[in-house]
């Protein structure tokens, strides 16, 4: 029920005797009401690649823990490409695994191209987007309310949302000699 600002100290294992500064261990939780404010911005397109012809890049063979290089391409693929790694494991009929695995390594080339998007679509990618924000910016917090605006700009669909939260508020002190004049 207190109202601090930035910088108060609000637990402390030092404290004043009659004869002097006493240094105990101290802990504690500091929760308060805070309004935490999260946005994104979804532009009105969304770049998809479009895929090439896979070449191979490389395949090796690990036997018993020993990995051994079968073939491995001369040079790198040319423009952009993904990497793709299969990894398949040698087994007997009957399920019996054997220490052996073949790995083999594609280059997956595409191009980028952008696709337009409504402004419905727009609105529903950011809402994606600002949900994954909000579990990372809220993990340590108890929401108590929110409120949520979204407005159609020249860059995109922007959305916002003010929430009102308990969480953690400490801030620990890296070396409590500090303030012992230490």
């Amino acid at each position: 029920g207190m109202t601090v600002k930035k910088g108060d100290l609000l637990i402390s294992g030092i404290y004043q005797t009659a004869s002097g500064v006493v240094s105990a261990s101290a802990r504690g939780e500091v929760r308060g009401r805070v309004r935490r404010t999260v946005e994104v911005c979804q532009p009105l397109f969304e770049v998809v690649k479009d895929y090439g012809k896979r070449s191979i890049l490389g395949i090796s063979v690990n036997f018993f823990g020993r990995e051994i290089k079968l073939f491995k391409s001369g040079g790198k693929s040319e423009g952009e490409y993904d990497i793709i790694k299969r990894k398949e494991e040698i087994a007997l009929p009957g399920g019996l695994r054997l220490p052996i695995v073949i790995t083999r390594e594609y280059a997956l080339p595409y191009t980028e191209r952008r696709v337009p998007l409504t402004e419905e679509e727009a609105a529903r990618a950011a809402r994606l987007r600002l949900n994954g924000e909000l579990v990372t910016a809220l993990a340590d917090a108890e929401v108590l309310a929110e409120s949520l605006r979204g407005e159609l700009t020249d860059e995109g669909f922007w959305l916002r949302c003010d929430v009102d939260c308990v969480t953690d508020i400490a801030a620990p002190l890296a070396y409590q000699s500090d303030l012992l004049g230490g």
